[in-house]
């Protein structure tokens, strides 16, 4: 993962010069502002100043969850209101429309928000039972279920399944089968829908190179009568637990965990009412997650949605790990002989290719061994990819059987071939022309 000194801040220039972001230190403006008057003994500077502090005041009410100030006013509107009623019909269709206009990025380490807003639908139907809301139309009572059938999931016409994990470093395997890299440092939400939530912390790494793993995973299993009870699962670094919270290893009759041949390092939640199963696993000091839920029940709360597990990392928290490969390796060259990397990545290589993983498994144990050093996470790219292959069997047909690496460390490669190898021949004469051009001192 990248340095976050990678990144650097960007200065505004102006006003009295054109209006430009640029990198700190690097351009100022070429015409001062301080001489400058916009009126009767008010300078440029003094109105700019006033300008940023309005700003920043702006912005830092905007970043807040709102989420508290909404929940304040519905339970004060429906203090001492019958449910359900009128008067706590229009307190939850308040509550809604309040919780609607929260831009989510600004809760996005916020559980609780997330939650909320899986359970409106469910609170509106609860609070204008009989009433109707505004905006709502009555829905027809499904017929009643036999009793086998309540806390068995239904599917609809098909079942299909899709599977979402996040290990080592941490590498993120969405919904979509996108498969990525992220820094993502801090909490983050992987999913909330209307029967779980589930939300991950990940903290860096002392011994690696800006890199982060996950120390914390919550799990809240939602109320859904007759079927389950509202339960919350924990798991911190080093402490694997049996049990939900309150001490019990149930919800309802729908819901159980589970321990396989008594693994230590292994633990299993199924959700009989949703066709779910969690893998949870701590690996080292870190922990591993995964999960298979019926594609239907996954739900995308469209462009603003923070779920990483349906719509992957923000692109700002993304990382080339090919690319920081590259960089690793120029790094090494410049501090001592190249053949340190070469014996690092060759040792890495060899671990992970008798680990028995493959394709982006393999790209990201040899990363995770190359940055941190730490030989759990090749065990972590393991289990990672035996669950996959147990909760999505058809993912598989997805995965290359490549026990190589071919390292993109060449700009003119990534810009004519993208991440695909060129061929040998070229490779050969590529290599070739380069040397030729450089002896001769010729530039392209």
């Amino acid at each position: 993962m990248l340095s976050p000194s990678a990144f650097r801040p960007y200065h505004v220039v102006g006003p009295g010069s054109t209006w430009v972001l640029v990198p700190i230190g690097m351009v100022k403006p070429a015409v001062s502002c301080v001489s400058r008057t916009i009126g009767p003994g008010i300078s440029f500077s003094a109105f700019y100043l006033q300008f940023l502090i309005i700003v920043a005041a702006l912005t830092l009410v905007r970043g807040q969850c709102g989420y508290r100030e909404c929940s304040n006013q519905y339970r004060d509107d429906v203090h001492h209101v019958a449910r359900p009623s009128p008067q706590a019909c229009k307190a939850a269709t308040r509550f809604r429309d309040c919780v609607t206009q929260i831009v989510p990025s600004t809760c996005r380490g916020d559980l609780n928000y997330h939650t909320t807003v899986s359970l409106i639908p469910g609170l509106l139907e609860k609070d204008c039972e009989g009433v109707g809301s505004e905006g709502s139309t009555p829905k027809t009572p499904p017929p009643p279920a036999r009793d086998s059938e309540i806390c068995r999931y239904q599917p609809g016409e098909s079942l299909t399944f899709r599977h979402c994990g996040l290990f080592g470093d941490p590498h993120l395997r969405t919904f979509g089968d996108e498969f990525q890299t992220c820094k993502a440092a801090g909490a983050w939400p992987l999913i909330y829908n209307d029967f779980l939530a589930v939300q991950v912390t990940n903290v860096p790494l002392t011994h690696g190179q800006g890199a982060t793993a996950t120390s914390k995973l919550k799990i809240i299993i939602k109320e859904s009568r007759p079927c389950t009870e509202k339960k919350m699962y924990d798991v911190t670094s080093g402490f694997l637990p049996m049990t939900f919270t309150d001490g019990s290893r149930r919800s309802g009759s729908a819901v159980h965990i589970e321990r396989p041949r008594a693994e230590e390092d292994h633990v299993e939640i199924h959700m009989d009412h949703i066709a779910t199963i969690v893998i949870v696993r701590q690996i080292g000091n870190y922990i591993t997650f995964a999960i298979r839920m019926p594609e239907e029940l996954i739900q995308s709360r469209g462009e603003n949605d923070v779920q990483l597990c349906v719509r992957g990392c923000p692109l700002r928290e993304r990382i080339d790990y090919a690319d920081f490969l590259v960089q690793t390796r120029m790094e090494a060259n410049a501090g001592g002989p190249e053949a340190d990397f070469v014996s690092m990545r060759d040792e890495a290589l060899a671990k992970c290719r008798t680990a028995g993983v493959i394709d982006v498994y393999l790209d990201s144990c040899i990363f995770d061994l190359i940055t941190t050093g730490d030989s759990n996470f090749t065990k972590a790219a393991q289990s990672a990819l035996s669950d996959m292959k147990r909760l999505n069997p058809e993912a598989l047909s997805l995965l290359r059987n490549r026990t190589s690496v071919f390292e993109r460390g060449n700009v003119v490669w990534r810009l004519i071939y993208g991440n695909s190898a060129p061929s040998r021949t070229f490779s050969w004469w590529f290599v070739l022309c380069a040397f030729l051009l450089s002896y001769c001192n010729i530039s392209i």
